[in-house]
């Protein structure tokens, strides 16, 4: 007999496949007007994250910086995989000089999976000023928005080796937020109210960062956020 949590895991998934087929085919019918139906599935699967999601973004980012000693989370999100709620991060070592992903729960802030570390030979990471983790600045984040959640967050350095972490932050009434953050003390720089979506398939394309099983490619995602990063 199924669990309640796996129950309700199927239900979701499956709801989830269902939206799908019916984005793909109301593109047929472009002239349809707004309806209001009586079962609202965009309702359950938000229900759902808001249940069982107990763990913040903030707290994800330091299981994962304290992963090893000296390193620095350069981007994470808040998605789906396999039917769990997770955080998926992406982590540099810049002493060592390796990046490596890691899987965390969103339910109860366990590790679920750390990749084999990738070497690489870009100097920027150790040569920038960072002197605030991504854990800080999106606990400065939040404070800025009324019942913030942060969604996701990004390093970005720029050609000048300054460094700013960007975050998608969702507010209670589900409007979002990108705030842009100093990595060199944690000030505030920006605020502005911004778009994002629900899509499939974000991390399509980042063989070897990856966090995806059974394929070797990385492409196990089938719920995220699309968020744009122009600054």
């Amino acid at each position: 007999m199924l669990s309640k949590r796996h129950a309700m895991i199927i239900a979701v998934s499956a709801a989830m496949v269902i939206a799908a087929v019916g984005i793909a085919t109301a593109y047929k019918y472009t002239s349809t007007p707004e309806i209001q139906g009586s079962a609202n599935l965009a309702a359950v699967i938000e229900n759902f994250i808001k249940e069982n999601r107990k763990v913040t973004f903030e707290s994800a980012t330091k299981t994962a910086e304290a992963s090893r000693a000296d390193t620095i989370v350069i981007d994470g999100r808040f998605t789906v995989m396999q039917g769990y709620l997770v955080y998926a991060f992406r982590v540099v070592d810049p002493t060592n000089g390796e990046l490596y992903s890691m899987i965390i729960d969103a339910g109860n802030g366990s590790v679920l999976y750390t990749s084999e570390p990738v070497t690489f030979r870009s100097s920027k990471y150790s040569n920038a000023n960072i002197a605030i983790s991504m854990s800080t600045a999106a606990s400065n984040a939040v404070k800025e928005v009324a019942d913030a959640t942060v969604e996701s967050g990004r390093l970005i350095i720029d050609k000048e080796g300054n460094a700013t972490y960007t975050f998608i932050v969702r507010d209670g009434e589900g409007k979002f937020y990108k705030i842009r953050v100093s990595a060199v003390d944690g000030s505030i720089i920006e605020v502005v109210e911004t778009r994002a979506k629900y899509w499939q398939g974000y991390w399509h394309g980042h063989e070897g960062y990856g966090y995806g099983h059974g394929h070797g490619h990385g492409h196990e995602y089938s719920y995220g956020l699309k968020h744009e990063w122009k600054r």
